[in-house]
């Protein structure tokens, strides 16, 4: 496993399925089947763990910007002035909220607390 993965990157399909090809090329070398069984049930495990890990990472959705509006009370109006930028993680989990605001110099970044987003 260490020999065909370290210092690879395994981010699309193709390259997933060459690791696979040659992984089962290896194991083909070994004589003893049951020795060549054990490898080739360790090496799919270890296969599957990669590959969902990298779908997890492929599903991250863009991010979202949205106008951010203030409440005029005088005129009861809204204004818009400014927006929020929502940043997510994998599965959609929401990970920052950048705020920029028309009268502020520079964004402001809000981390969101995942234990937050629990209750």
């Amino acid at each position: 496993w260490q020999r065909e993965t370290e210092g690879r990157v395994f981010d699309s399909p193709e390259r997933r399925a060459a690791l696979d090809k040659a992984l089962a090329e290896t194991v083909r070398t070994i004589p003893c089947p049951k020795v060549r069984d054990q490898y080739r049930k360790s090496l799919q495990a270890r296969m599957a763990a990669l590959v969902e890990s990298a779908l997890v990472t492929e599903t991250v959705p863009a991010p979202v910007t949205v106008p951010l509006y203030m409440l005029i009370r005088e005129e009861e109006t809204q204004r818009e002035c400014g927006q929020v930028t929502i940043e997510f993680g994998p599965g959609g989990q929401v990970l920052a909220l950048r705020v920029t605001h028309f009268m502020l110099p520079e964004p402001m970044l809000a981390f969101v607390d995942p234990d937050v987003l629990d209750d």
